[in-house]
């Protein structure tokens, strides 16, 4: 999946499994189908951008024929959402803009997130990972926050950092530019009580402007 976007099922005693909850199936007249970024409508299976028809569907945004010509197209509207189709049902895997392209290699923050959650010193589900762009070599840096199970355990910070690092690297081939250890309750939360990848990015960006350096 994270080599060529496409999704393989594999069983659950598998190492590196992950678990996707699916959205169900269409309601009549609604129509869902997935596609590359130049258009080309992809088989199940394969992860691109979710595009949704409806005999309910929005015309346009008011006063907004720019963002109108941009979403929708023929007919279909480009959510914005990444996913795929399998047996009839559809699986939301994430956001576009959250997609980290790193030297032409697209990485799913999901994906980092999900190794770093593995180490035992990290609160489970309290990580965030973004792109921010370096300007030098025209590509982006993958940035991490990450909140501590113990606070104490932050005095090891430099043992822990070099195992999460050492496990991206291993998993996803790419290198993490920079990660934060932060105490509990630092990432932003949304009102669902998951974390707000953009709010936390902007708070993180807020505290270390050096990041910016492309921004």
């Amino acid at each position: 999946m994270r080599n060529e976007h496409r999704i393989v099922p594999v069983a659950d005693a598998v190492a590196g499994a992950v678990p996707l909850v699916s959205s169900g199936q269409c309601l009549p007249d609604n129509w869902v189908r997935i596609c590359s970024p130049d258009g080309q409508v992809l088989p199940d299976g394969f992860i691109g951008e979710i595009l949704v028809r409806s005999d309910s569907l929005f015309n346009g945004y008011y006063n907004r024929l720019d963002l109108t010509e941009e979403v929708l197209k023929d007919g279909w509207y480009w959510s914005g959402d990444l996913g795929f189709c399998f047996d009839k049902e559809l699986y939301v895997t994430g956001r576009k803009k959250d997609l980290i392209i790193v030297g032409g290699k697209n990485i799913y923050p999901q994906d980092v997130e999900e190794i770093i959650c593995r180490h035992p010193a990290i609160h489970d589900g309290r990580a965030v990972a973004f792109g921010v762009l370096n300007p030098d070599l025209g590509t982006e840096d993958i940035v991490v926050v990450a909140e501590m199970e113990d606070e104490e355990d932050l005095h090891d910070a430099l043992s822990i950092e070099r195992a999460v690092r050492n496990a991206i690297v291993a998993e996803l081939g790419v290198a993490v530019h920079a990660l934060f250890l932060k105490p509990r309750q630092w990432i932003v939360k949304s009102t669902a009580g998951k974390p707000a990848r953009s709010t936390t990015r902007q708070k993180l960006l807020a505290e270390y402007p050096e990041l910016m350096q492309g921004e």
